[in-house]
């Protein structure tokens, strides 16, 4: 799939779960919280790039970063473990009914959901938690102390070499303090910006879409950043 085939692909999902929620009486601006289109167009290059056989998502509510991550590994068949507590939010009662909806084709194949809270007590205890991913996109609770719990819950279950992502690195100010805490853990970035020094991030070059976000003044409509992390 080109990169301009991915756009419309991934608009093309957007607008079945805006339907769906219209559908559910939520109205549209029930996605507002989900990944947007440069962020989802990172996920891509960073799934290219890395081909993990093993992805586990921390935070689904409708599935549509789900939906994207399924649609972009299609090729090589990776398979998604996704954690979420199904619980009321943006007027959807059990938000993974919807989820199940909107990824039907890959249940239960090549997705499973696991309807509880992550963090320790789950992966100790659940069986589906209990094996290494090779990569992780985190979406949950962004309060600082659960963003850093799923940080570090995650990190235990990351095999060797693989990848952790943030959504909402630069809109979020936990995601963002805490991706400047784990720089000494291993390669920090955000898509969008770099690590400038010990614990500080800098705004510096952007480049095509990012670049072009930045001057229209789009950030809040096509991106919310992602944050990369990989073990040095």
């Amino acid at each position: 799939m080109s990169a301009l085939a991915a756009v419309f692909k991934f608009w093309s999902i957007q607008g079945e779960a805006v339907r769906m929620a219209r559908e559910e009486g939520a109205g549209a601006d029930a996605i507002e919280g989900s990944v947007k289109l440069y962020d989802a167009m990172t996920l891509r290059r960073l799934l290219l790039e890395r081909r993990p056989a093993r992805i586990l998502e921390v935070g689904s509510f409708l599935g549509l970063s789900a939906r994207w991550i399924l649609e972009v590994t299609r090729p090589w068949g990776a398979t998604l473990t996704a954690v979420d507590p199904n619980v009321a939010h943006r007027g959807f009662a059990r938000p993974l009914d919807a989820a199940r909806r909107l990824n039907r084709e890959f249940l239960p194949s090549r997705l499973e959901f696991v309807e509880r809270r992550f963090g320790p007590e789950a992966a100790a205890e659940d069986p589906r938690l209990k094996r290494p991913f090779d990569f992780v996109f985190i979406d949950g609770d962004h309060r600082y102390e659960a963003v850093r719990s799923d940080f570090e819950t995650a990190s235990a279950l990351l095999s060797p070499g693989g990848t952790i992502t943030f959504h909402d690195a630069m809109s979020s100010d936990s995601v963002w303090r805490l991706l400047g805490e784990i720089g000494s853990q291993g390669v920090v970035r955000v898509h969008g910006a770099r690590l400038a020094g010990p614990g500080t991030f800098r705004a510096v070059r952007r480049s095509g879409l990012a670049s072009l976000v930045r001057r229209l003044n789009l950030r809040a409509v096509l991106m919310d950043g992602i944050g990369e992390f990989r073990r040095s």
